[in-house]
């Protein structure tokens, strides 16, 4: 059978270590963590460089980000001027399938795992916003590859303003990174491995933290071998595409 290493990693001590609210039942994970005030102020002095007000942030709340929440059966999560978004618990968690595709007359197959998430923010029992996004974990003789597709990140109007934007960046780059991380510490030696990160941009905003993502989890690759340094070391690059 083929080795299900994405799966493996997000069961590892390691990832459970980080996020020990996040579990598996079934194909669904589920639970939640937390985004803190200090992480708030990383981001702001990392993404606006000259903003001399990010230390503000550091007595505001806690937030907790919400996997696959029961929020989300029948929410519609659009405004008036944008089309509503709709999802549905069952639909999110981790799949695991083979794909077979014949090129110049040779079948080659292909082992997928993925995973369709949605963090959201609350405020109250109402959902306050969200990010969506698809990850997905290929690997075949001596050769991986993990790609993020940032489908979209939203915040309902009535909450624009608040660091509820921040809280879901930071959310999807430090899940993503420690994905990459426990999944680096699975591949043997000596490994190719890539790191793909797709987005749609629908506004400046958008494209703006879609790069800041990007920029981060290359950050954590580049040091990948500083942070395991008794793992092998790694051959490949973050690759970046996006656009409208």
């Amino acid at each position: 059978m083929h080795k299900q290493l994405l799966r493996q990693a997000l069961e590892s001590k390691s990832f459970i270590k980080s996020y020990p609210y996040i579990g598996f039942v079934g194909n669904q994970m589920l639970g939640t963590f937390t985004v803190h005030a200090e992480e708030r102020v990383e981001l702001v002095n990392l993404m606006f460089a000259k903003n001399h007000e990010s230390f503000r942030y550091v007595s505001s709340q806690p937030t907790t980000i919400y996997l696959a929440s029961k929020a989300f059966a029948l929410e519609s999560l659009g405004s008036d001027l944008e089309d509503p978004a709709y999802f549905y618990k069952e639909e999110l968690g981790y799949d695991f399938y083979t794909e077979k595709n014949v090129m110049l007359k040779k079948l080659y197959t292909s082992h997928v795992e993925e995973i369709r998430a949605v963090f959201t923010v609350l405020n109250g029992k109402a959902v306050a916003g969200f990010f969506d996004f698809d990850l997905s974990f290929s690997h075949e003789k001596g050769q991986a590859m993990l790609s993020l597709n940032l489908n979209q990140i939203f915040v309902k109007p009535d909450f624009r303003g608040t660091t509820y934007w921040m809280d879901l960046t930071i959310a999807v780059y430090s899940f993503v990174s420690n994905v990459l991380y426990c999944v680096a510490e699975k591949l043997s030696k000596p490994h190719y491995f890539d790191v793909y990160v797709t987005a749609d941009f629908y506004t400046n905003s958008d494209e703006k933290i879609a790069k800041f993502i990007e920029s981060e989890i290359r950050s954590v690759f580049e040091i990948l071998p500083e942070l395991a340094p008794h793992r092998p070391g790694l051959i490949g690059e973050v690759i970046g595409d996006m656009g409208y």
